[in-house]
């Protein structure tokens, strides 16, 4: 039976978050775990200290929807792991921490001191993280069915076409939404977030693509290889420009075109994009299957406001 009970509407009164003390009480529940008022604040100050924004009471409640959604997720992702075994090691958190922050271990443990945050939270996040993408890969990887002929006519296509061809260097947001045809409240938040502490940050931070590791971004990729929908989304957006948000499933993603160009057939690798693309679409079905176990996940859960 689906049991969902989450009172969004409720938060911003509720939580009533500043930069001083705040004594320890359930704020969340979520099946067998909870979520307390410490646990929102040190993730609030988390992000702003690690997007190097000022603590103050306006970007504190900026952040308070978007982290609360994250220990959300986050609590979700901790019940189903708990069945799941993963291995990695000290240098696959330390790789993962540079990717995320570019600091090592010892400079976030001296940032989160002096802070007074508790950094043990924020490791463990990390650590979830890690294991939620072993888990996915290990559930999912044997319905990665890429039809290699389809690709191998799609590409002899391209490479076909006379004149110039036009490819564009992307980065990419990629969002889980609760609610299809309710989704301005999270673009809201998301452009935002964009706004205050830039795209490659906000990518970082809270996209819900394999690609948040490397800033979101996509590199070259030719408009043969887009959808029809996603081409003339981006075709007369300039360069730094943000595209409208692209829905998909239950998932929202947002666009920014870093660079574009135009290059004749002999610039052209064949091994090169083909191996390209057929790595695009192993993030994309990944990032499928990510989202729709998490959604499923929220879907059957009892998630209430104590």
């Amino acid at each position: 039976m689906i049991r969902v009970f989450v009172i969004i509407l409720l938060f911003f009164s509720f939580f009533n978050i500043s930069y001083g003390q705040v004594q320890t009480k359930i704020v969340l529940k979520i099946d067998n775990k909870i979520v307390t008022n410490f646990e929102v604040k040190n993730k609030i100050l988390t992000e702003l200290l690690l997007s190097n924004l000022e603590i103050n009471q306006k970007n504190i409640d900026n952040f308070k929807a978007q982290a609360v959604n994250s220990l959300i997720d986050l609590k979700l992702k901790e019940i189903e792991l708990e069945r799941f075994s993963a291995n990695f090691k000290d240098t696959d958190i330390n790789n993962y921490l540079k990717l995320i922050t570019k600091k090592n271990i010892n400079e976030l443990k001296s940032i989160f001191f002096k802070n007074n945050l508790d950094f043990n939270l924020f490791l463990n996040e990390v650590k979830t993280e890690l294991k939620w993408r072993q888990f996915i890969y290990n559930t999912y990887s044997s319905r990665l069915d890429i039809n290699l002929d389809n690709i191998d006519k799609e590409l002899e296509t391209f490479l076909k076409t006379e004149g110039l061809k036009v490819e564009f260097k992307l980065s990419e947001i990629e969002l889980l939404i609760e609610n299809v045809n309710n989704y301005q409240t999270k673009l809201s938040e998301i452009k935002k977030i964009i706004e205050d502490i830039g795209f490659e940050n906000a990518a970082l931070k809270f996209s819900t693509s394999g690609t948040k590791l490397n800033s979101g971004n996509l590199g070259w990729i030719r408009a043969n290889a887009l959808s029809k929908e996603i081409y003339n989304n981006l075709k007369n957006l300039k360069k730094g420009d943000i595209s409208e948000p692209i829905i998909k499933g239950n998932t929202l993603t947002l666009f920014k075109l870093v660079d574009k160009r135009k290059l004749v057939s002999n610039d052209i690798d064949k091994d090169i994009v083909r191996k390209n693309l057929i790595e695009l679409k192993k993030v994309e079905l990944f990032g499928l299957y990510s989202n729709s176990h998490l959604s499923k996940l929220k879907n059957t859960s009892l998630i209430e406001y104590k």
